[in-house]
């Protein structure tokens, strides 16, 4: 992934710069394709939660998907209700933009906002970070809209290489969950 600069996440870039550079691009697809920013939001949130499951070493269980992670009993016992809550809005949101359901920019520039608070609570939590240093909500600037064919087929390549790379995540995960647990089970037989 190439690095963009975000209006709101770059507090994030030094230690998490997969998610910044997520958040710089749902910045980018806010007005013009707001179904593609809900991908890219719906994609940041899932770094941060298996980083968080993954920080906080709680279990993830066989398969996990975001639905499970977001609700599961140990993660909810550790992580705030307020960002449990704007999780799995995102995620909710995210899925439906997945999968063909349209939205508008509004909802997508309010979602983007809640990543932002989101980001702003993970870098205070777990990065000794400082609020002020989060600054203040940008809204992006609105750009000028090209529905030409061409640019339709772009968005909709970037679209689908969006979910390609959501499913290459979550592929990735599977196979390390599956060699901890297998690594796990040699362990006990020793």
């Amino acid at each position: 992934m190439t690095t963009t600069t975000s209006l709101n996440f770059e507090m994030l870039r030094h230690k998490w710069p997969e998610v910044a550079d997520l958040g710089a691009l749902a910045e980018r697809y806010v007005y013009n394709d707001p179904d593609t920013s809900l991908v890219k939001q719906r994609n940041m949130i899932e770094l941060i939660v298996r980083w968080l499951y993954r920080e906080e070493r709680l279990p993830q269980g066989y398969r996990p998907n975001l639905f499970d992670l977001i609700k599961g009993d140990t993660f909810t016992s550790v992580i705030p209700a307020a960002v449990v809550e704007k999780l799995d809005i995102l995620r909710q949101y995210g899925n439906k933009a997945a999968h063909g359901e349209k939205c508008n920019s509004k909802q997508s520039v309010w979602l983007l906002r809640e990543c932002w608070l989101i980001s702003s609570w993970l870098y205070v939590r777990y990065d000794n970070g400082n609020q002020s240093e989060c600054g203040v909500f940008q809204t992006p600037p609105a750009e000028a809209v090209d529905t030409s064919a061409d640019a339709l087929k772009i968005k909709q390549q970037e679209l689908d290489r969006a979910l390609y790379e959501l499913k290459a995540a979550e592929e990735k995960q599977i196979s390390i969950l599956r060699e901890l647990q297998f690594e796990k089970r040699e362990g006990r037989r020793v």
